[in-house]
C-alpha cells in the first residue's frame, strides 16, 4: 500500500493538494512558513489544533477531513467488469463498509493509465511488482495500479495521553487517545461540494466546543 494522498477543493471546484499552516512548538501560535521550530497541521483545523495545545492538551496529530483521498495499489482485474464513471476513468468496487446505518459502501478501484505520473510513481517505488497480462496455469488476467478510495472521510485529533471530557462536540466520539468524527458518503451520489460544506462544518463545530474547553493551565 502506498502513502494516502490528500486532496481539497479551489475555488473553481477542483481538485489541489491540501494546503497546510505550522503551529509554533513553543508559543503554539500559527505560523505561515516550515520552519525547524514548528509542526504542519491542516488549514482547517489549525486554529483548533493552536488553541488546544495553548489550553494544555497536547496533540500528537490532527487531520481536518478532506474531499478526496487515495493511495496506489496494485490488484488484478477482468476488462470487462470494469466500469466508466462520468470523467471516463475506469474502476471497480472492490469489498464494501458498511455505514452507520448498516448501508454497504463499496471502495473504489480506480485504473490508473500507464503513461501517467501515479503509475510511474508506483512502478519505480516497486520494481518488483508484475503488472500487465498475468498467466497462472490456466487463468489470465491483468494486474494493473490502482487509485484505492475509501467512501469516507475524518476529521480527527490524537493527543499525547488520554485527556477526560464531560462533553464532547456533537456526533463526535473518543478514539483512543484523541476523538474523531466520521463522514461517510457513496460513490453513487457523492458532490464534492456537498462534502467540502459537511467538512468545514464539522471543523467549525470543533472550534467551537474547543474555545469553550477548560484551560488545564489554570
Amino acid at each position: 500500500m502506498g502513502k494516502l494522498k490528500h486532496f481539497d477543493l479551489d475555488s473553481d471546484g477542483n481538485l489541489v493538494k491540501v494546503t497546510k499552516l505550522f503551529i509554533n512548538n513553543a508559543t503554539y501560535e500559527i505560523e505561515q512558513q516550515k520552519t525547524p521550530d514548528n509542526f504542519e497541521v491542516d488549514t482547517l483545523i489549525a486554529k483548533s489544533i493552536s488553541l488546544l495545545n495553548k489550553k494544555g492538551y497536547k496533540t500528537v496529530s490532527s487531520n481536518s477531513g478532506h474531499v478526496y483521498k487515495y493511495f496506489l495499489n496494485q490488484w488484478p482485474y477482468d476488462e470487462e467488469n470494469l466500469q466508466t464513471d462520468e470523467e471516463g476513468n475506469k474502476f471497480i468496487y472492490i469489498g464494501y463498509l458498511c455505514d452507520s446505518e448498516g448501508n454497504g459502501l463499496g471502495v473504489k478501484y480506480q485504473l490508473v493509465q500507464e503513461d501517467s505520473d501515479d503509475y510511474k510513481e508506483f512502478v519505480a517505488k516497486n520494481p518488483e511488482a508484475k503488472l500487465g497480462f498475468q498467466k497462472v496455469e490456466s487463468l489470465t488476467f491483468f494486474k494493473g495500479v490502482f487509485r484505492v478510495t475509501f467512501p469516507y472521510t475524518k476529521v480527527n485529533i490524537e493527543f499525547d495521553k488520554p485527556y477526560t471530557f464531560s462533553i464532547l462536540p456533537a456526533e463526535w466520539h473518543n478514539d483512543k487517545n484523541g476523538i474523531m468524527h466520521l463522514i461517510n458518503f457513496s460513490f453513487q451520489t457523492l458532490n464534492y461540494r456537498e462534502l467540502e460544506q459537511r467538512i468545514i462544518e464539522e471543523n467549525e463545530k470543533l472550534l467551537q466546543w474547543v474555545e469553550e474547553l477548560p484551560d488545564l493551565k489554570n
